[in-house]
């Protein structure tokens, strides 16, 4: 059974329930299966012990709730109790009505080589209706369930992140670039007032390098900091901005998150919602603001940072230049 067989044993598996009852006025030849989210309806009409008639298949896609519906018309023979009919797919279904019990069977696709078996009982086209109804509002409700989770989830997300992003701060980096370039300042006034101290030999000259050499130390000390280096001591400056990018992407992807699970709530036209519309433009509306001071905030400190790099680049520069310019005067 490879047309369309992959459908119908799909249904096989999932059979939970049977219904149907037969009511006044249901046609002797009419039975139904219902299952977790699909129903099979069959009917056919008699002459002769031959038999002409259609199978449906309805089902509900678990997503969108749109069910939809696959007819094949059959012929076949009743013999007794026994059935057998063949599909216009191709299937040969065999089987037996007993006690207006209809079992149909037939080879199942899944490569064992054993036999899947669906069992029907009276039911009309309105039962059949009826059941697909069912299904359809069954599942939306479980969905309107879901929605309401997931967005007040998308909410919560929102808010902590936002929350979190209010808490960034740079002000211990800038103390820290602060206290580096100081350094470099005192280090170079020290410099000077070495060389002031005359006569400056050879050997004092060689000193003066020396302490041209820790100012180029201090200086790769700026430059550090400014790298991405999360094993130093409380993490760089760079690192310090990198987690804090991260968060900024993280605040709009919860943005986004949040508008597409607030759109998908509204088709859903749930009744008696407990999320109002204003408390979802509230948390949309706070992350956005934060995730824009983040922003702010990031570039500001990133150029503080630049700043602080060009002026130690400067400090070295000027001392540099002032010692390439010396030339020792006396003796040793």
């Amino acid at each position: 059974m490879k047309k369309r067989v992959s459908g119908i044993i799909a249904l096989f598996l999932s059979f939970l329930v049977l219904t149907g009852c037969a009511g006044q006025g249901n046609a002797p030849h009419e039975y139904v299966a219902v299952y977790t989210n699909s129903e099979l309806f069959i009917n056919w009409a008699e002459t002769d012990n031959k038999l002409t008639g259609q199978l449906q298949q309805a089902s509900v896609d678990n997503n969108t709730l749109a069910v939809t519906s696959e007819n094949y018309s059959f012929n076949g023979v009743l013999n007794g109790a026994d059935i057998s009919i063949t599909l216009s797919n191709g299937i040969t279904m065999t089987g037996t009505l007993n006690k207006n019990v209809l079992t149909l069977s037939y080879p199942a696709n899944d490569g064992t080589g054993t036999m899947a078996t669906i069992a029907f009982k009276p039911g009309s086209v309105t039962d059949f209706n009826q059941a697909v109804d069912g299904f359809q509002k069954q599942k939306k409700e479980k969905d309107a369930s879901d929605a309401d989770v997931s967005l007040l989830m998308a909410i919560t997300e929102d808010k902590l992140d936002a929350l979190q992003a209010a808490g960034v701060s740079f002000d211990d980096d800038m103390d820290s670039f602060g206290s580096l370039l100081k350094g470099m300042q005192s280090y170079y006034q020290f410099l000077k007032s070495y060389v002031s101290e005359q006569p400056l030999t050879s050997g004092r000259l060689d000193v003066v390098s020396q302490q041209l050499n820790v100012l180029s130390s201090q200086l790769d000390n700026i430059k550090n900091f400014l790298d991405v280096d999360s094993s130093a001591f409380g993490g760089s400056f760079g690192y310090h901005v990198q987690q804090a990018q991260a968060l900024y992407a993280q605040l709009g992807n919860d943005i986004t998150k949040l508008q597409q699970n607030w759109k998908m709530y509204q088709r859903l036209n749930v009744s008696d919602s407990p999320v109002r519309a204003d408390a979802v433009s509230s948390a949309i509306g706070g992350a956005q603001k934060q995730q824009a001071a983040l922003s702010q905030r990031i570039a500001v400190a990133q150029q503080q940072g630049d700043s602080y790099h060009s002026q130690g680049e400067k400090i070295y520069q000027t001392a540099s230049k002032y010692v390439s310019g010396l030339t020792a005067s006396g003796s040793n």
